[in-house]
C-alpha cells in the first residue's frame, strides 16, 4: 500500500508478479517486493513477460517505504521504553 502511494498500484503488482516468478515471497515487502520494485528500472525486468506496466522509478517507492518503516520502528521503540 505504501509503495503504491508513491509509484502506483500496478507497478507494485508488477513487482509482485516478478517476485512470484522468481520464487520470492510476493506478499511481503522485505525480501520480496522491495527487491523487484528496484529491478523495474532495468530493461531485463520491465520487459519481462509477467510485467504489464513497464518501467518504474523503483528507488523512489523503495526509499519511501523504508523510511516509513524506519520511522515506525523508532516510534514503536519510543513508546515501549516509556
Amino acid at each position: 500500500m505504501l509503495a503504491s502511494y508513491n509509484c502506483g498500484y500496478y507497478h507494485v503488482k508488477d513487482a509482485q508478479y516478478l517476485a512470484q516468478y522468481y520464487q520470492k515471497y510476493s506478499l511481503s515487502w522485505d525480501n520480496g517486493v522491495d527487491e523487484f520494485i528496484l529491478k523495474l528500472m532495468k530493461p531485463k525486468y520491465y520487459n519481462h513477460k509477467v510485467v504489464k506496466y513497464g518501467y518504474c522509478r523503483g528507488h523512489e517507492p523503495y526509499n519511501y517505504v523504508n523510511e516509513i518503516f524506519t520511522r515506525y520502528d523508532m516510534y514503536k521503540d519510543l513508546v515501549q521504553n516509556k
